[in-house]
Order: structure tokens, then C-alpha cells, then sequence
């Protein structure tokens, strides 16, 4: 089932791009830029669903929260950077 989640999450990633591109246009500006948060919104869930289903990462409520510092945290301690 986490696939599907990804899956789903990818078809996602290619709504938001056009979203803000017709934001760029003053016509629709306004409906890119709702279309845009939506797809963005909707993705970053889907994305944040497998990681709590996920036997191998312990279940969080605030999964796709945790997801970025730790991605930071773990990227300096392979890098050697030291965070600011």
C-alpha cells in the first residue's frame, strides 16, 4: 500500500508545477495559485503516508514534519558540515 501512496504522490508532483505556471498569467492567476498549494498539500501528505505505515521507521503523527531535520541532521553528520 505504500507504493500506491507514492505512486499517487508522484502524479501529485506534476500538478503543482503547472499550477504556478498559470499563476504567471493574470488571467488565472488566482486559480494557479489555489491549484499550486493544493497539489503541494496533497503531495506532501501522500508522501508523508507511507513513512507512518513503514515497519522499518517508527510511526509518528507528525511524520512529513520530522522528516526534514532529520534529513538535515543526518546529511551534516555524513558530510561533516557542521550545522549554523
Amino acid at each position: 500500500m505504500a507504493w500506491v501512496y507514492l505512486f499517487l504522490a508522484g502524479l501529485f508532483e506534476i500538478g503543482w508545477p503547472v499550477g504556478l505556471y498559470m499563476a504567471q498569467q493574470s488571467e488565472t492567476r488566482t486559480i494557479g495559485i489555489v491549484a499550486a498549494v493544493a497539489f503541494m498539500t496533497v503531495s506532501g501528505l501522500l508522501c508523508g503516508l507511507p513513512r507512518n505505515i513503514s515497519l522499518l521507521a517508527p510511526p509518528t503523527l507528525y511524520g512529513p514534519a520530522l522528516a526534514l531535520p532529520e534529513l538535515f541532521l543526518s546529511e551534516c553528520s555524513f558530510t561533516g558540515i557542521r550545522p549554523v
